[in-house]
């Protein structure tokens, strides 16, 4: 019997190699898909959970047809955010602006300031009443207001909306 001198690859090697590029691109697939779902809970983590924590108090929310005002009050419950996204609608058109501390507007002040002063969030628990020009906003009239919380940078739902807001 004459063997050839024959160079090829048992089965056994070419099936454990095999194995071994299987392992190497599931774990290859499972750490890129594994990133990306950490990304996207972690924006929406600080949103979870906290609906109903910001709200507005429909005692304190109302327009004022004769000095063409809106006042409204947000109510934070046991949470901490970095500001409120407020959407002020009517017929002629909506605006939006944020709330945060230390920041001011020529068209909003806080309940019994002044027009250009600084705003303040409410602290844990407890509730702010806001006033907005609406002609220095640029809206003729008030039908709803809306408001979102941002937490940790990211903006989640709109937690509160009154849609009839009654005469002041």
């Amino acid at each position: 019997m004459i063997f050839k001198n024959r160079r090829g690859i048992s089965g056994i090697v070419a099936m454990v190699i095999m194995i071994a590029l299987v392992i190497g691109i599931t774990a290859t697939v499972w750490v890129v898909v594994s990133n990306l779902v950490k990304g996207q809970i972690g924006s929406s983590e600080s949103c979870f959970g906290n609906y109903g924590e910001v709200s507005l108090d429909k005692a304190y929310t109302c327009y004022d047809s004769s000095l063409n005002e809106t006042q409204f009050e947000i109510t934070l419950g046991d949470i901490s955010i970095d500001s409120v996204l407020v959407s002020v609608s009517g017929k002629s058109g909506s605006k939006s602006f944020k709330i945060k501390n230390n920041i001011t507007y020529s068209y909003v002040k806080m309940y019994g300031g002044s027009y250009g002063g600084v705003l303040q969030l409410p602290a844990k628990n407890a509730g702010l009443t806001y006033v907005v020009n609406l002609a220095g906003i640029g809206i003729i009239d008030s039908k709803s207001i809306k408001i979102a919380p941002i937490i940790n940078s990211n903006q989640c739902e709109v937690s509160d909306t009154v849609t009839e807001l009654n005469n002041c």
